[in-house]
């Protein structure tokens, strides 16, 4: 029986640390930017995966370790659940006020990128915004 539990055990945290394999390049669309070009290189696995992306010049590094870090003056925490990397991040800004944002990133069938955001401002919640980028 203790043998049934600890593989129990093991199968499930396992699920929960897997992250997502996004590491590629894409083509995305933003209705700001229009057309660009995102790059996402990915090291290490479960709690020390490390994502970095290339966007319009600028690279992002993101730790999915479930620790509060600062990055870019954004309190940011990011962690895997299954095949999504979630990224929640929290700061304030001297129009908006302080805020929360989320942010869910998978692959899907067809191998494209989809994120999924929502945020809070002032305890007002805006609806998710869904993207899509194609793997090139």
């Amino acid at each position: 029986m203790n043998k049934i539990l600890f593989l129990l055990v093991l199968m499930t945290s396992t699920t929960v640390f897997a992250c997502p394999n996004l590491a590629g390049e894409y083509e995305c669309y933003d209705e700001e930017q229009g057309q660009y070009i995102s790059t996402i290189t990915q090291t290490g696995s479960g709690t020390s995966t490390v994502y970095t992306s290339t966007e319009f010049g600028e690279t992002s590094i993101i730790k999915a370790d479930n620790k509060w870090k600062v990055i870019d003056g954004l309190k940011t925490k990011a962690f895997c659940n299954g095949q999504t990397l979630n990224i929640n991040m929290e700061g304030s800004d001297p129009n908006m006020g302080s805020f929360k944002a989320s942010v869910k990133i998978s692959i899907d069938s067809n191998n494209e990128i989809i994120t999924e955001g929502s945020m809070t401002i002032g305890g007002q919640t805006y609806p998710a915004e869904t993207e899509s980028c194609r793997r090139l």
